[in-house]
């Protein structure tokens, strides 16, 4: 926090709050890393599996989705993302490069599956 009386940061234009994570599969895995977020991810449909205040627990989401996906994940990059909201620290699981039509199709069937999940546009 900024001393009393120190104004507030104001960050510059187009710089937001968040930043992007990599997604470690596992810890055996953890010198292999994704892209901070898929190039993927810059378009289209991105399907969200959940959020944690853990970033662990975001990735056991990833994989738990993965899992459960049918092979409709087999192409989609998984990755989570930070997000401030105030004083809480939140790590989105989420997968990105799918079509609309695809990302649909697999969070239909991760929702029968047992796993909540909605899609966004990027």
């Amino acid at each position: 926090a900024p001393p009393a009386g120190a104004a507030p940061l104001i960050p510059p234009a187009g710089v937001t709050n968040q930043t992007r994570e990599p997604v470690r599969e596992s810890p055996r895995e953890s010198a292999r890393e994704t892209p901070a977020r898929p190039a993927a991810a810059r378009t289209g449909v991105m399907i969200q599996v959940g959020a944690s205040d853990d970033q662990a627990k975001a990735n056991a989401l990833l994989a738990k989705a993965r899992a459960q996906g049918r092979g409709l994940l087999a192409s989609a990059q998984p990755f989570t993302e930070k997000v401030q909201k105030g004083r809480e620290t939140l790590w989105r699981a989420r997968f990105a490069g799918l079509d609309e039509s695809r990302a649909e199709a697999a969070c239909k069937a991760l929702k029968r599956s047992g796993v909540a999940c909605f899609t966004t546009r990027n």
